[in-house]
């Protein structure tokens, strides 16, 4: 997973994207440090809406308090090790 502020991305998006696009990352883009929005591959999105949710992602916006633990899937929630 790729963090970076909103400023930052915007000088370099096109590399960002191809690196999504590419390898399945998810881009997390920041504003003052707090996540604003992702960008994710077209790979990513079809997982999704097949209710397979990354687990890196998943784990982050859970951590951050972006996604509510109770809207995920019992099924697809991150195991805590």
């Amino acid at each position: 997973m790729i963090v970076i502020g909103i400023a930052d991305a915007i000088r370099k998006f096109s590399d960002l994207l191809n690196q999504v696009a590419y390898s399945g990352e998810t881009l997390v883009l920041t504003s003052h440090d707090r996540p604003k929005a992702i960008v994710i591959s077209l790979v990513v999105l079809q997982a999704i809406s097949r209710g397979e949710y990354p687990d890196d992602a998943t784990k982050y916006l859970i951590a951050t308090g972006k996604l509510s633990d109770d809207l995920v899937p019992s099924k697809n929630k991150p195991s805590n090790p």
